[in-house]
């Protein structure tokens, strides 16, 4: 459920993404002046939810990608395709992707799988044995005994200096293994939407054990946000010898300045790019303070500006008057409570819940149907993608929905096509190929919601007061029951949660 986020724009994170890149690039002896020794093949990229880490990691995979050295990635997601919400799927996608990224390991990884039909059905340890560790150790035998030297000199003296395919590729993979360290980067979002406790504990200890191979160690950034306290328990676990760990909340001030960099350069998108531009009365200096101001609510969290900009360019709504509202509807600066770090988003998220403006319905019908919309989206167990759907399961008359989230396109978004003009779209990322070049659009699965904190937001009672969603105790099942107990945040899991 990682954010639907534009690229990372080029005057932010530069500081974070330097210290990640300097960590892939670095030899395996680098010493230990630098903060992030590189001999350690795990790294935890922490951070509060909403602060940005997924856009940051999109963009490292990008970078990687181009400078060949990023082997495979994983991003665990409970909104799109089925099954990368658990770790089902986990190992045979990266070797998947490893073996399509070497060229000639298919050949190896296929002779596996012939001797072993089964190997899928294997505990993730074995599968990753099997299907990636086994194939490239098979592969460095092939490539670097006798038959193959002759082969190759055979090879130039009847092809007149051309070879063929497979010794090309051979030599490329000598090459690849001389090299490995720096280009063996697997990047892994989402740890914390893989639903299962045990399974978010076994995936990290899964890391930590295939960066200790001999031969071919996998270095993985794996995200995951310090509030998952089982996820915390998980890394430390696995001992400060196998990974480092960087937080991006480490330099608050330097993310202040970043985000209001963010904040002014978004205002001057909105009065270029807006449809209704040119008829709209901007005032002189729109947003003048505001912007500023916003920077500093945001607490560190560039999902709360993102979320303001989304509300406010609104295609068939009036920027100027949409922000004015807001901005009155949110607590005055320095009145929030600042000892609870997503105290300023909480009441960004109720102000927009809570927002009718133009309706001509009764008030509260249309709040009690959006809060049935979002319960019937976390706890009834199936996939919405249509309104129209949504429609028939609350038993409400054709357009009601639709009706009741006009105005939350900043919170939720919908499938393509568009089930209606007033509810946009946007792409999501495919979960085997997290990190697609920006010109392709994925079709999102299902109605979902923007990002994972307003899931967290919606199951903590003492956040969200009257929109608050839980399941009646009385209802529970008894795995139900004993996960409540771990925060159901550590499970944003509609299947899971499912009212039987």
């Amino acid at each position: 459920m990682a954010s639907l986020t534009p690229p990372l724009h080029p005057k932010t994170s530069k500081g974070t993404l330097t210290a990640l890149e300097k960590w892939v690039t670095e030899s395996r002896s680098t010493g230990s002046d630098h903060p992030l020794t590189a001999s350690k093949p795990l790294l935890w990229f922490s951070g509060p939810l909403g602060s940005g880490k997924t856009t940051i990691l999109r963009e490292l995979a990008q970078r990687c990608s181009k400078g060949n050295r990023l082997l495979a990635s994983f991003f665990f997601s409970t909104h799109s395709t089925a099954g990368v919400n658990t770790d089902r799927y986990f190992v045979p996608t990266l070797a998947y992707q490893i073996a399509t990224k070497i060229p000639g390991l298919w050949d190896f990884v296929s002779s596996v799988i012939q001797e072993d039909p089964d190997i899928f059905a294997r505990p993730p340890e074995e599968q990753m044995l099997g299907l990636i560790f086994e194939p490239l150790e098979r592969y460095l035998r092939y490539s670097t005994r006798h038959r193959y030297w002759w082969r190759r000199l055979k090879a130039s003296v009847t092809s007149r200096g051309r070879w063929p395919e497979k010794l090309e590729q051979c030599t490329a993979f000598r090459k690849l293994y001389s090299e490995w360290w720096n280009r063996s980067i697997i990047i892994i979002d989402g740890l914390d939407e893989c639903v299962g406790i045990k399974a978010q504990r076994h995936v990290i200890a899964l890391m930590a054990w295939a960066g200790e191979r001999r031969k071919f160690p996998l270095r993985f950034v794996a995200l995951g946000p310090v509030e998952n306290r089982n996820i915390v328990d998980a890394f430390h676990s696995a001992g400060r010898e196998s990974h480092e760990s960087l937080n991006i909340a480490s330099n608050s001030y330097q993310r202040e300045a970043e985000i209001n960099t963010f904040v002014k350069d978004e205002f001057d998108r909105v009065k270029r790019s807006h449809p209704m531009a040119e008829s709209i009365s901007w005032p002189e200096d729109w947003p003048g303070e505001v912007a500023e101001l916003l920077a500093k609510k945001a607490k560190g969290l560039f999902i709360y500006v993102s979320v303001i900009m989304a509300f406010i360019d609104n295609p068939s709504g009036n920027p100027v008057e949409l922000l004015g509202w807001l901005i009155s509807s949110l607590p005055a600066q320095n009145t929030a409570d600042y000892t609870k770090l997503f105290s300023e988003l909480d009441a960004l998220y109720t102000a927009i819940l809570h927002y009718q403006e133009g309706s001509i319905q009764d008030p509260q019908d249309i709040l009690g149907l959006r809060k049935r919309v979002l319960h019937a989206m976390i706890f009834s167990g199936k996939e919405f993608r249509l309104v129209e759907e949504l429609d028939k399961h609350l038993d409400e008359r054709a357009g009601s929905v639709e009706v009741a989230l006009r105005h939350l396109h900043s919170l939720i978004v919908f499938p393509q096509p568009p089930p209606s003009r007033s509810l946009p779209t946007e792409p999501v990322p495919n979960p085997l190929n997290p990190y697609p070049s920006d010109s392709v659009a994925k079709p999102q699965s299902k109605i979902w919601f923007r990002h994972k904190s307003l899931w967290d937001f919606l199951v903590s009672r003492e956040r969200s007061e009257d929109m608050h969603q839980c399941v009646p105790v009385d209802t529970m099942s008894k795995i139900q029951r004993l996960e409540v107990g771990n925060g159901m945040d550590a499970i944003p899991d509609p299947l899971f949660w499912t009212v039987k």
